[in-house]
C-alpha cells in the first residue's frame, strides 16, 4: 500500500507541474522584470507561514512542456504579453498532498485582462482528466474515476476570478481513495495571483477544505498593492 500511495502522489506531482506549466514555455511571456515588480509578486504567493502547523515541506515542482498533450490541452500562447514581477516558487508538499500557488504582475492592466481571459479559455475540466489519466497508464493497478467536477462555491474576492474543482476516486487494487483538485485565480489592476490545491484522502492526510480556501483569500487580498 505505501509503494501504491506514493505512486498516486507521483502522479499528482506530475498533474501540479503539467498545470504550472499553462503560463509557461514554450509559449512564455516577455520578461521585463524590476525590483518593485518582482517584491510584489513574491508577496503575493503562499508563504510557509500561511500553512499553519504540519510537516510542510517545500515542493520545487518543475514545469513541463505540452509536447504529449492533445491539441485542446496545449498552453496558451502569452508571447506577445509583458511580465515585469513573477513568482512561482516555493511550492509546499504534506503527506501526498501539494499547495501551488503563483503571483504575476503585467506592464499594463490591459495585459492583465488578457492573460486572465486565455487562462479562463483554458479547457481545465477535459485536460485535468486527460492528464491523471495519462499520468496512471504509467502505473498498473490503479483506475482513475471522475465523481464531480466545475466551479467551487466561493465568494467574489477580485474584478477577474476564476474556480474549478475535480474531485476524483482512485481503486488501488481493493481499496478506494479519494482526493480532489482545486484551483482559484484572480485578476485586479496589473496584478493576477492562484492557488491550486492537490489532495489525497485517508489513508493520507489530505488538506482541509477550510484551509485551503483560508489560501486562496489570502491570495485574493494581496493583490492590492
Amino acid at each position: 500500500m505505501a509503494r501504491r500511495l506514493g505512486l498516486l502522489a507521483a502522479a499528482l506531482a506530475a498533474l501540479v507541474a503539467a498545470s504550472a506549466a499553462i503560463a509557461g514555455d514554450p509559449k512564455e511571456a516577455q520578461h521585463r522584470f524590476n525590483a518593485a515588480d518582482q517584491a510584489w509578486a513574491r508577496r503575493i504567493i503562499v508563504q510557509h507561514h500561511d500553512l499553519g502547523a504540519g510537516d510542510w515541506r517545500v515542493a520545487h515542482l518543475d514545469s513541463q512542456d505540452d509536447s504529449t498533450a492533445p491539441s485542446y490541452c496545449k498552453n496558451p500562447n502569452f508571447s506577445d504579453l509583458v511580465l515585469t514581477g513573477e513568482a512561482k516558487n516555493p511550492d509546499f508538499s504534506r503527506d501526498s498532498s501539494f499547495e501551488d500557488s503563483d503571483g504575476e504582475v503585467w506592464a499594463t492592466e490591459r495585459e492583465a485582462v488578457a492573460a486572465f481571459n486565455r487562462l479562463k479559455a483554458y479547457p481545465f475540466d477535459r485536460c485535468f482528466k486527460v492528464a491523471m489519466q495519462q499520468e496512471l497508464a504509467k502505473s498498473s493497478g490503479i483506475t482513475f474515476t471522475v465523481v464531480s467536477s466545475g466551479p467551487l462555491a466561493f465568494p467574489k474576492l477580485a474584478p477577474r476570478q476564476l474556480t474549478y474543482g475535480l474531485k476524483f476516486r482512485m481503486g488501488v487494487g481493493a481499496r478506494k481513495i479519494g482526493g480532489r483538485i482545486d484551483i482559484y485565480a484572480f485578476s485586479r489592476g496589473r496584478a493576477d495571483g492562484s492557488v491550486m490545491v492537490t489532495t489525497l484522502g485517508a489513508p493520507a492526510r489530505p488538506i482541509p477544505l477550510s484551509l485551503e480556501q483560508k489560501l486562496a483569500r489570502l491570495v485574493a487580498g494581496r493583490l492590492k498593492r
